[in-house]
């Protein structure tokens, strides 16, 4: 690479460095923090915080736009991506979003019980924290109480994890070689976790 890299964090902070200096970059959020960033190329970054998502096109004036504010009001803590036309945002209350080039829609997450006549559906609520995506049909999420989400035919199902420990992000080479990584020094390999 050429040495560039951006970084966020507290209090609103965005810097960018170019392998020699690191300078501030502007955004219309003022402080809010910051949680998550992902980028597919340098003309091509989005991150992430407290009901929003920020995108940076690359411009000279090194000045990122609200690119939405988001279709449900969560704390976004992950950002992932394969490309400009797919783009996820995982965050609290296990709400997932995805960018499909030209607009955000929720991602169906697999209710934890199903609904019945005398009671609705109950949905998953730990907080997501990380996600990884190889293509628009490839995708995991993982988070609080060592919940991991899988996306099989567009829908996040919930493997079985009997590692009940926060799960902080997960990174995959293929579809058969996934590892999470969490709290306490836990290293999970989910290619052997089956759903």
């Amino acid at each position: 690479g050429d040495g560039s890299a951006i970084v966020v964090g507290d209090l609103g902070l965005i810097i960018q460095g170019d392998g020699e200096t690191w300078s501030e970059m502007s955004h219309p959020m003022g402080e809010a923090p910051i949680e998550a960033i992902w980028g597919r190329d340098a003309n091509d970054v989005f991150a992430a915080g407290e009901g929003f998502i920020l995108h940076y096109d690359g411009n000279e004036e090194r000045k990122w736009t609200l690119h939405a504010s988001t279709i449900e009001l969560a704390t976004w803590r992950g950002v992932c991506g394969s490309g400009a036309d797919n783009v996820m945002v995982v965050g609290s209350k296990g709400l997932i979003i995805r960018w499909n080039g030209s607009s955000w829609g929720k991602v169906p997450v697999e209710p934890e019980t199903e609904a019945t006549a005398d009671a609705p559906a109950e949905y998953y609520t730990e907080q997501l924290h990380g996600c990884w995506t190889l293509d628009s049909e490839t995708a995991w999420a993982v988070g609080e109480a060592g919940i991991i989400l899988e996306l099989i035919d567009g829908e996040f199902k919930k493997a079985e994890n009997l590692i009940p420990v926060s799960l902080r992000d997960v990174f995959a080479f293929s579809k058969d070689l996934v590892f999470a990584v969490g709290i306490e020094g836990v290293i999970l390999s989910l290619s052997l976790i089956h759903i």
